[in-house]
């Protein structure tokens, strides 16, 4: 299989057919670089991704992806619209027009989410299951070199941005942690969290093992790079994967291991453990990974509250002051702003967004859309549970692991400004589709 054949070309489509899908499988492989470009009135909201979307708009079938959304996806697309509906309400009515600017960006995210999920079901299960490989294993080596170079130019003394560089960072001290073209190296583990659990649940009956190995240790390794603690979804999903090949995965272990690892990310995102008095927590006080506060003390060891602690305490108090509507898309900040000039956020922390999907959405637009985007979660999420063959499928089990590891991380990320979540959401909607007519086939 040629790149051309790999990014969707085929011989028996029309020209404008195949730019459309060259441009689409092109997108997924933007996605892992979400900080690269930069432009004067934009800031960095204008990425790779959106100049790609931007040159595919001419070419979008826009018929044909509204009659197989409306076919195949009515529910789910009437939800999203429910949601970006509210989103925009809220936006309009804090009067700010970078807040309206925010809510079409998340309306853009669900077009792209419309155009790729009728691309990938124009390709039979088979197909698409080994592109999709092939594209991850593409953006895997692109991944690694990124990072070979970034390790490169510091042994010459020369670092670049697809490292940063930490002083005293909790437990580990000086270092630097690998990001890539991405903002923070929490957001690359969570781009990178796709196509590992990805490649992890196609390795047995892919056709392209090799590609598949080597994709997998490159990202491993990355993944190791960056030093954060997702890599405990990383874990967990690995954790289930080794449950179910020695035989032992069930509903009951699956939940048990699920809590466990929830509970332990949970708590080392939200507090800092130190030994009271100790050197290290002498180091970490002065930085702005803490807001100073200890949280409890526990045989010895403080536990210091984190960012994260401070912006969940900050959005419980704001929420009900903003119930219906909230503050506005994007406008968490500028009331963060308002709580440092009365004393009651640490000035030592910048106006931080809400770092938490959930949280983010009752804050920012209100109860309305907070219940439209649960309901978005819990529609997908019974996509998933109502197969039989859950924890039976290598394949079906992977992408649930997946999405079950975006609704760990929207404790403390704000997922659904994320490009990959929309480009998985495209994935797994259609592989929920289409596998099941070919079951057998792929599951045998």
């Amino acid at each position: 299989m040629t790149l051309l054949n790999t990014l969707g070309w085929d011989n028996r489509q029309t020209t404008r057919q195949n730019i459309f899908s060259v441009c689409c499988f092109l997108l997924i492989i933007t996605t892992f670089f979400t900080h690269l470009t930069y432009f004067r009135h934009f800031g960095y909201k204008v990425q790779p991704t959106e100049i790609l979307f931007l040159l595919t708009i001419p070419f979008i079938p826009y018929k044909e992806v509204w009659q197989y959304q409306w076919r195949e996806n009515a529910m789910l697309i009437r939800l999203i619209v429910i949601y970006l509906a509210f989103d925009l309400t809220s936006s309009a009515l804090s009067h700010r027009s970078s807040s309206i600017m925010e809510s079409f960006g998340r309306v853009y995210l669900g077009v792209l989410f419309s155009i790729l999920s009728y691309r990938f079901s124009l390709l039979d299960t088979d197909d698409l299951i080994e592109k999709i490989t092939r594209i991850f294993f593409l953006g895997a080596v692109l991944t690694a070199l990124i990072a070979a170079y970034g390790y490169l130019m510091i042994t010459i003394g020369r670092p670049t941005e697809t490292l940063m560089f930490f002083d005293h960072y909790p437990y580990f001290g000086r270092l630097y942690r690998l990001r890539s073209f991405n903002i923070y190296p929490s957001l690359f583990i969570s781009i990178i969290t796709l196509p590992v659990l990805y490649l992890v649940a196609v390795y047995k009956t892919s056709k392209v093992k090799n590609l598949v190995a080597i994709g997998l240790v490159l990202l491993l390794i990355c993944t190791a790079l960056t030093l954060s603690k997702s890599i405990l979804l990383i874990t967990l999903g690995l954790v289930i994967f080794a449950l179910k090949w020695v035989g032992h995965l069930n509903k009951g272990t699956f939940i048990a291991a699920a809590v466990i690892f929830i509970l332990s990310i949970v708590t080392f995102t939200h507090v800092i453990i130190v030994k009271t008095g100790s050197d290290e927590e002498k180091k970490v006080l002065p930085t702005y990974f803490t807001s100073n506060k200890v949280v409890a003390q526990i045989a010895g060891y403080d536990l210091l509250e984190t960012d994260y602690l401070t912006l969940k305490r900050t959005e419980i108090d704001l929420f009900p002051k903003h119930l219906l509507f909230g503050v506005g898309t994007g406008n968490f900040n500028l009331e963060v702003q308002k709580y440092k000039n009365r004393g009651l956020f640490p000035e030592k922390f910048s106006n931080l967004d809400p770092h938490c999907t959930y949280m983010g959405a009752l804050v920012e637009d209100g109860l309305f859309a907070f219940i439209a985007l649960l309901a978005i979660f819990i529609y997908i999420f019974r996509l998933f549970t109502k197969r039989a063959d859950l924890l039976k499928s290598d394949f079906i089990l992977g992408l649930f692991l997946i999405y079950i590891t975006f609704l760990i991380d929207a404790i403390e990320t704000d997922i659904f400004n994320f490009r990959h979540l929309w480009v998985f959401l495209a994935l797994a909607v259609v592989c929920l589709q289409k596998v099941k007519v070919q079951e057998k086939v792929l599951h045998k």
